[in-house]
């Protein structure tokens, strides 16, 4: 099976099974089939795609009942690491240009009862945590969209009864199943789903039947209060504004329309009137100006409720001599450009366009602004900018301290609270030195988010080996009560930004708990510092989850490439001493490990086979760093440490060509540079550490997996062709045949 595996992943087939199925050929172990039907019900849920599929194409071609308990089994599971082979959910075929029905009969979805039974699996495996793209939401979604599909009715009696009966937050996550536009919900199912929606309002998506409902209203020929006003106060709150801007979308404002935003401007209680009397101005109704020249001049906070920027646009042109419009003004010329748009690169050069102001000049601006204008909509905006100028000239900790006060106690319209809560993370995690976390604390120890500092502070020193002061500062922590009372400061946030649900996101403390159990296992092992533990250290660092030992949970899971992030690529350089190379190397727990792994190589009382798996791990960690973490991230942390110096610079290792495309007057061409000089250099590294290990260990059992990670890092064929000769007993060695032509099965 592991041969069939690997010609497997050498065959040109589709995944999601677009097309060639009836090629698939499962090779010679499939003649040992059922006894195979154990590891291919493994294979199944694999992380690694080409098993996934393998199994799934296997167990298909076998029919009933294998290809029922596979779907079964991934019911079951209910996986966020989505497969869509055709024969489930339906695909296209490129080469002939049709459609690929989902064969139904395969999957005991022709009948009734087994319809039944297999919806009532995959709602059994739906939570309110359950991932927002799971198999079973999408499963029962392509089941209830697709229009050939006889038993609809069937999944829709087995789903309403759970809908009705899940809390809302569960019950959000089995309506995001259903078809977003009512007619096609059947019309015996659609007044308990509008009741189920009408009970999480707030909770789903703000343009879910808006669109209906203003085609509704712009049909209405003699058009009343009494007629308009229900099709408007029947949305959920947060799709209001979104309907409003429809009705008033048209040239010329209907009639129903016009009465509708009457209507509005005249409800003292009703959030959305400054929008309805900023359209209807704009439209050539001045009933609502009054209340726009206070908004402009004098209530700014009444603007906050706003969100379509051109409508802003067309106010300030419409009110050039506005408080609103000043202020705009002001800021543009303090930022560079203008309020409402503003290029970072000139489009004729592609040079970034310079700041106005040097960095402290820029702060005493922004402080003034600030004072001047405290609930302008573009107050966070100038929070932001200000506190990048404080970053700039190294003053960190008062960037920290601001960005924290602004997400414990929020002011202006709030469209940068992903960005404010990104900037502050970011220095948490890396921005900001150990000590200017120390710093804060000592000063601000009595800040509503000092329990996130002091966790940061944790997982810094966590990542500095001193594990028993990360211990000390996360006892009873309680950071879980902080994010409930701040919610601007969780991450879960942003998965339903219009409208966050209390108490439904995913608790911090059972992580933070298992990172501790982390941290008390690297202490023990720290504490005997021997070459062999020393090597633990390492190889734990640099396990495929090793990120967890030095991961700031704050981010829950969304870090990404953000990790040297700058949201202005015209910003001034920043200090040598902000943001050091070491302190992004500590943040990646691959640089950890190569720093780790460079020490037990250095001590000459370091073993022989601790020797030869450093050597190993360097070039699986670089190989891995480079080909599937981040390239922003990859290239922050560069060059990794437990190297010699000279070795990146050494051309005779590597040195890749530029393609003849490339052409040095380009605006482009800088792009190309900088890649060609990341991939040299981890390829340098690596072949460096691969050169290390075949020299010293040359009958070393990793020979085959170093020389196609080599292989990988630079795809220079002569790493296969020493595969090949020096190793051809190699488990790798057929993967290298097959790289380098086609071989017979």
């Amino acid at each position: 099976m592991h041969r069939d595996l690997i010609f497997y992943r050498y065959t040109v087939f589709s995944e999601f099974g677009y097309g060639g199925s009836p090629a698939f050929d499962p090779g010679q172990s499939d003649r040992w089939f059922p006894l195979t039907y154990p590891v291919l019900a493994r294979w199944g849920g694999s992380a690694d795609p080409s098993r996934r599929s393998y199994a799934f194409y296997t167990l298909q071609s076998h029919g009933l009942p294998y290809s029922r308990w596979w779907l079964e089994d991934r019911l079951r599971q209910n996986s966020a690491q989505f497969f869509a082979p055709a024969a489930l959910f339906g695909g296209y075929d490129y080469s002939s240009g049709q459609e690929i029905a989902p064969q139904y009969e395969l999957f005991g979805l022709d009948r009734p009862e087994s319809v039944q039974r297999l919806t009532e699996l995959a709602l059994a495996g739906i939570q309110a945590d359950s991932p927002e793209w799971s198999f079973n939401l999408n499963w029962l979604n392509s089941l209830l969209t697709q229009e050939e599909f006889p038993l609809r009715d069937r999944v829709y009696r087995a789903l309403l009864p759970a809908l009705e009966s899940s809390s809302p937050q569960r019950a959000k996550k089995l309506l995001s199943a259903l078809p977003y536009e009512e007619e096609r919900i059947p019309s015996w199912a659609l007044s308990q789903v509008q009741a189920v929606r009408q009970r999480v309002a707030g909770n789903v998506s703000p343009y879910t039947d808006v669109y209906g409902r203003a085609g509704q209203v712009l049909i209405l020929e003699q058009p009343t209060v009494q007629t308009v006003r229900p099709l408007y106060e029947d949305l959920p709150p947060p799709s209001r504004h979104f309907f409003l801007l429809q009705i008033a979308d048209p040239e010329t404002l209907p009639p129903a329309a016009q009465v509708l935003l009457r209507s509005v401007v005249g409800d003292d209680a009703d959030p959305q009137r400054f929008l309805a009397a900023a359209l209807l101005y704009l439209k050539g109704d001045p009933s609502g100006e009054p209340l726009l020249q206070k908004a402009l001049n004098e209530d700014f906070a009444s603007l906050h409720g706003i969100d379509d920027h051109l409508v802003l646009l067309q106010l300030a042109e419409a009110f050039p001599n506005s408080r609103f419009t000043q202020a705009c003004r002001e800021y543009a010329r303090i930022r560079g450009g203008s309020y409402f748009g503003h290029s970072l690169y000139n489009p004729e050069t592609g040079e970034p366009i310079p700041r106005p102001f040097p960095p402290a000049e820029e702060e005493t601006l922004w402080r003034t602004w600030l004072t001047v204008y405290p609930n302008h909509p573009g107050a966070d905006d100038a929070l932001f900018w200000l506190t990048r100028t404080l970053e700039w000239q190294g003053k960190r900790e008062e960037a920290l301290v601001l960005l924290a006060n602004w997400l414990a106690d929020p002011f202006g319209d709030g469209d940068m609270r992903y960005v404010l809560r990104r900037r502050l993370l970011l220095l948490l995690d890396s921005g900001a030195t150990p000590s200017e976390l120390q710093a804060f604390l000592d000063r601000h120890g009595e800040h509503p988010l000092a329990a996130a500092v002091r966790y940061a502070l944790a997982v810094r020193f966590a990542r500095e080996h001193r594990y028993d002061l990360a211990l000390q500062l996360t006892e009873n922590l309680a950071l879980d009560a902080v994010l409930d009372r701040y919610p601007l400061l969780d991450g879960g946030y942003w998965l339903d930004d219009w409208d966050p649900v209390p108490a439904s996101r995913t608790p911090l403390q059972p992580k933070i708990q298992a990172q501790r159990e982390r941290w008390r296992q690297l202490s023990r092992w720290q504490a005997q510092s021997t070459p062999q533990q020393r090597y633990q250290l390492a190889a734990h660092w640099a396990a495929a989850d090793g990120w967890r030992n030095g991961y700031l949970w704050l981010f829950n899971q969304t870090r990404a490439g953000g990790l040297s992030g700058d949201a202005d690529g015209s910003a001034p350089p920043q200090p040598a001493s902000s943001s050091s190379l070491s302190d992004y190397q500590r943040a990646n727990h691959h640089a950890v490990a190569a720093e780790l792994l460079g020490s037990v190589l250095a001590d000459p009382t370091a073993p022989a086979h601790l020797q030869e798996e450093s050597l190993y791990r360097q070039v699986l960690i670089l190989y891995r760093q480079y080909t599937t973490y981040p390239p922003e991230e990859t290239a922050a942390i560069y060059p990794l440490p437990g190297f010699p110096p000279e070795v990146t610079e050494d051309t005779s290792l590597f040195d890749t060509s530029l393609p003849d495309y490339v052409d040095p007057g380009s605006l482009s061409y800088s792009y190309f540079l900088e890649a060609k000089a990341l991939q040299d250099g981890y390829a340098r590294q690596a072949i460096y550490a691969g050169n290390e290990l075949l020299n010293r260990f040359p009958q070393s059992r990793h020979a085959g997996d170093v020389l196609m990670a080599l292989y990988g890092l630079t795809g220079d064929v002569a790493f296969l062709g020493r595969l090949l000769t020096q190793f051809p007993d190699s488990e790798r060695a057929l993967e290298a045949a097959l790289e380098l032509g086609p071989v017979s099965h």
